[in-house]
């Protein structure tokens, strides 16, 4: 399950240069504490380009309106 939050951890250190200069336990706590608004986020920006009419869940799960 590890595995989904690699690209978060990849996005926070290459976006914020702060989040590096956080210890290893405070940049973990801070990924545990929002990882459901990290999926969200992900979820509304691979549905953007639908323009309302559908929510990419996932590559291969989208909902219809």
């Amino acid at each position: 399950i590890y595995y989904i939050f690699v690209p978060y951890l990849n996005f926070a250190f290459h976006c914020s240069s702060g989040y590096t200069e956080l210890s290893l336990g405070d940049q973990v706590h801070l990924i545990e504490c929002c990882w459901m608004e990290l999926l969200l986020l992900n979820c509304a920006f691979r549905s953007m380009e639908h323009g309302g009419r559908r929510l990419v869940i996932a590559p291969d799960l989208v909902l219809e309106r």
